[in-house]
């Protein structure tokens, strides 16, 4: 399953729930992230209007991040920045971007249609803001 947390300032090496040091290179000082461990050995890291891809395994990012966050790189998202991520354990993560949210199929790699949805009383009862 996977683990997620959203951060606002991280300082030095460790960042995120990956249980390594896992380095961003230079950019790991003052990452503003989302993160969310996607629970197939990587870890996703979205930053500003760009995104990042952790191999656990290997304790360090994939070759050619971080990328642009867009339709291309994320199919069916009509954001261009990610402010907060969860991967609810079934196969679905939701992206959080402003007072909107997508729900993303994990397999088949594109955000569910019917979305964007506003963040409110009726699609997240209970949540304060």
């Amino acid at each position: 399953r996977g683990n997620t947390l959203h951060y606002k300032r991280i300082g030095g090496g460790r960042v995120g729930p990956v249980g390594h040091a896992a380095r961003m290179g230079h950019q790991s000082r003052n990452l503003k992230s989302a993160v969310t461990n996607w629970g197939n050995g990587k870890a996703y890291f979205f930053s500003g209007t760009q995104y990042a891809r952790y191999n656990i395994r290997k304790d360090r990012m994939d070759q050619g991040y971080p990328k642009q966050i867009n339709s291309n790189t994320w199919p069916g998202l009509p954001f261009d920045t990610i402010d907060a991520v969860v991967n609810w354990g079934n196969g679905k993560a939701y992206l959080f971007s402003g007072d909107q949210y997508v729900r993303y199929d994990i397999k088949a790699d594109r955000a569910d249609g019917g979305y964007p949805k506003q963040v409110n009383d009726k699609t997240w009862p209970g949540m304060p803001w």
